[in-house]
C-alpha cells in the first residue's frame, strides 16, 4: 500500500475514532451537545460577522482555526451546529494524524511505529476527557502535527513550505507554538536544518507569535506570563498526572488503610518532571555524541520530549491548571516512545505485534468513550433551542441569553458578555 494510500486511511480512521469515542460517551453528543466556546464563537459570527469575531481576541487569544471553523458553523441551521462543530474538529484531528504519519515515515520511522503515532493523540484516554470533538481546542491537534514536523522533517521544497504554511496556522491558533522555536534553533545549531528553513520557520513562528501578543496586550482580559512556586506547582502535578493518565485510574493522590493514611511524598510530581528533562536532555547529549540512525532516533526523542515539558509549562506560567493543556504534550511523549523503541516494533512478529496492541486496548479501553463532562447535553441544544423561541414569543423580546454545555458560560467568572440570540434570527 502506498504512502498516500495509508495516510489517507489513517486519517479517515482518526476522525472515526473522534467521532465514536463522542457516540459511545452519549448517543446524544453529536446532535445535542454544542460545546461552549463552538457555541460562542459560531453565534459571535452569526450576529456580528465571521471578520469581527475573527478579529475579537478571546481571553488574550487570537484563535485563528476555531474562528474560522466556527465562522463556517454559523452559515448552517441552528439545529445543525452541535453536529458540524464536531465534524470539523474531526477533519482538523484527521489532518494532524495525516502530518504525523507522513512526517515519521519520510525519517525512517517503521509503517507500524508511523501508523500508531498517527493515532495516539485520537486514542489516548486524555483526548476523550475534555478536547474530543471541540473545534475550540483545534489547537491540540495543530500542536502535535506541528511539534512532530519541525522535529523530524528534512525539509525540502515541497516539505519545507508545508511545514512553513502549518507553523503559520498553530501560531495563529495558540500562543504557545512559540516553543516550537526551540526544537528549530537546536536543530540549526547541531547542523540538523539547513539554515534557510531554520530562518523561514523561525520567522513564521515569531511574526504568529507577535499577533498574538498584539492581541493579548490589547485584549481586556489577558493571560500574562508569571513564574512562581505556585504556577511550577501546578506545572509539575499536571505533568505527573497527565502521565498517570496513560493508565485510566490512576491518580497522584494518598492511599487509605484501615487505620491510617499513607501520602504520596510532594517531592514526587518535582521528581516526575525532572526524570522527563532528564531523559530529553541525555538523548541530546547521547546525538552529539552519535551518528547516523541512532543518532536520528536520540535527537528526535529529546526534542519532543522537551518540546512536550515546554507546551505544558506555558499554560500553567498563564495561570491555567486544566487537562487540556496537557493533551498534545502527552501525545508528544507518546509519539517520542514509538520512535525510540521503533526498532522492536519493527521487528516483531506480527503476532507479538497484535498481541502488543490488544494490550494497549485493553489498558485504554476503560477510557474509550468520551467523559459524561463532554459528551452528555448540559443543557440539550434541541431543548435550548425550543426554550429560546418559547421566550421569543413573549411580547417585546428582541434577544434572550443563550447557554452552551456545560452550562456555559454561566457564572465561571470568564468576564464574557453573556451570548444572546437575535429572536428573529430562530
Amino acid at each position: 500500500m502506498s504512502k498516500m494510500r495509508i495516510s489517507a486511511t489513517l486519517a479517515v480512521a482518526s476522525a472515526a475514532i473522534t467521532m465514536t469515542r463522542l457516540l459511545l460517551g452519549d448517543t446524544r453528543s453529536l446532535t445535542e451537545v454544542l460545546w461552549a466556546e463552538d457555541g460562542y464563537f459560531a453565534l459571535c459570527a452569526r450576529n456580528d460577522g465571521a471578520i469581527t469575531c475573527l478579529l475579537e481576541p478571546y481571553a488574550g487569544y487570537f484563535l485563528l482555526v476555531p474562528k474560522i471553523g466556527s465562522a463556517s458553523v454559523s452559515l448552517f441551521p441552528y439545529e445543525a451546529w452541535p453536529f458540524i462543530s464536531t465534524v470539523l474538529a474531526a477533519l482538523v484531528t484527521a489532518f494532524s494524524s495525516l502530518v504525523v504519519y507522513l512526517a515519521l515515515s519520510s525519517s525512517n520511522v517503521s509503517v507500524r511505529s508511523s501508523s500508531l503515532a498517527a493515532l495516539a493523540l485520537p486514542l489516548s484516554p486524555l483526548f476523550g476527557v475534555e478536547v474530543v470533538g471541540v473545534l475550540a481546542s483545534a489547537y491540540v491537534p495543530l500542536l502535535v502535527a506541528s511539534g512532530v514536523a519541525v522535529v523530524v522533517v528534512s525539509p525540502d521544497r515541497r516539505s519545507g513550505t508545508a511545514v512553513f504554511i502549518l507553523l503559520l496556522i498553530a501560531t495563529l491558533t495558540m500562543p504557545s507554538t512559540v516553543v516550537l522555536l526551540v526544537a528549530i534553533l537546536f536543530r540549526l545549531i547541531v547542523g540538523d536544518l539547513v539554515r534557510r528553513w531554520a530562518g523561514l520557520w523561525a520567522a513564521v513562528v515569531l511574526m504568529g507569535f507577535a499577533v498574538q501578543s498584539f492581541f493579548a496586550l490589547s485584549s481586556p482580559v489577558s493571560r500574562g506570563l508569571s513564574i512562581s512556586r505556585s504556577s511550577l506547582r501546578s506545572w509539575v502535578d499536571g505533568v505527573t498526572d497527565s502521565a498517570l493518565q496513560l493508565v485510566p485510574g490512576m491518580r497522584w493522590t494518598g492511599y487509605e488503610f484501615n487505620m491510617f493514611r499513607l501520602d504520596n511524598p510532594w517531592y514526587g510530581a518535582w521528581l516526575v518532571t525532572f526524570l522527563l528533562t532528564i531523559w530529553a536532555v541525555h538523548c541530546l547529549y547521547r546525538y552529539s555524541q552519535s551518528a547516523g540512525a541512532r543518532g536520528a532516533v536520540d535527537l528526535h526523542v529529546g526534542l519532543l520530549v522537551l518540546l512536550a515539558l515546554g507546551l505544558s509549562l506555558f499554560p500553567s506560567l498563564a495561570g491555567e491548571l486544566s487537562f487540556r493543556y496537557f493533551v498534545a504534550p502527552v501525545a508528544m511523549v507518546l509519539v517520542a516512545l514509538l520512535i525510540r523503541f521503533d526498532h522492536v516494533i519493527s521487528r516483531a512478529s506480527r503476532g507479538q505485534f497484535l498481541a502488543g496492541c490488544l494490550l494497549i486496548s485493553v489498558v485504554w479501553a476503560p477510557a474509550f468513550a468520551a467523559s459524561s463532562l463532554r459528551s452528555s447535553p448540559a443543557p440539550s441544544w434541541e431543548d435550548e433551542l425550543d426554550r429560546l423561541r418559547s421566550v421569543c414569543d413573549e411580547p417585546g423580546v428582541q434577544r434572550t441569553e443563550i447557554f452552551f454545555t456545560p452550562v456555559w458560560p454561566g457564572n465561571w467568572g470568564l468576564g464574557l458578555p453573556p451570548p444572546e440570540i437575535v429572536c428573529s434570527d430562530i
